[in-house]
């Protein structure tokens, strides 16, 4: 068994809506992922955005709006420094220090699962259905995915949804959502008055992966 992490992303909700999306300046859209030909940006429909176009994917990103912005990317580094440049930008912009103060936190994963012992489609078989003796002799059921809520505490639940790797038999796809409602106790030591350092990501993120690989693969394996 083989577990590879797809993409890593984290979302920040803001504790109130900003009332106006400012937008970044040409260039440092174009500079942000030091590929400036291969990079798009510009007003979306829920406020402003910049993505890679490298044509590989998941695709390298950051997406602001009135309640919430999205950084994405493809090893947890890069996420990291994306959040950092952008942040600096973000806070030069806006003269009220507490334009982004957070309500919540989400830290994001997609997951790759391959080399099982047993077909994907078998494993959901096994795991998660149940054939009700009401159905036809002679009916397939196969599961195209599975979709699940782990409610650690009352301010941190996980969002969990699985199914079967695109051509890839013996393969699934995981995607997971770790989410916490700042200013909690399990979230402490966070400034709710601006995003988090890096330090402080870098740490409940790989808690959050570390957490997932030893007690959810387990579990869904």
């Amino acid at each position: 068994m083989t577990h590879n992490i797809i993409s890593y992303s984290i979302v920040g909700v803001w504790a109130k809506p900003i009332s106006s999306i400012k937008s970044f300046s040409k260039k440092f859209c174009m500079e942000l992922f030091d590929e400036p030909y291969k990079t798009e940006y510009g007003q979306t429909q829920d406020g402003f955005g910049i993505a890679l176009m490298d044509g590989n994917i998941p695709i390298p990103s950051v997406e602001i709006s009135n309640r919430r912005i999205v950084f994405v990317h493809r090893s947890m580094d890069d996420l990291i420094k994306l959040i950092d440049k952008v942040m600096v930008q973000l806070n030069s912009l806006y003269e009220d220090s507490n334009t982004f103060s957070l309500g919540a936190i989400g830290f994001n994963s997609e997951h790759e699962i391959i080399e099982l012992e047993q077909a994907a489609v078998d494993l959901f078989k096994d795991k998660y259905i149940t054939v009700s003796k009401s159905f036809r002799s002679g009916f397939q059921v196969s599961p195209n995915s599975v979709s699940f809520r782990i409610v650690k505490s009352n301010n941190n639940l996980i969002n969990i949804s699985i199914e079967p790797r695109a051509n890839v038999e013996k393969g699934i796809f995981i995607s997971a959502n770790e989410h916490f409602n700042i200013n909690t106790e399990s979230l402490s030591s966070l400034d709710i008055n601006k995003f988090p350092e890096k330090n402080d990501l870098e740490r409940y993120y790989y808690e959050s992966l570390s957490n997932f690989e030893s007690e959810i693969i387990p579990a869904i394996i």
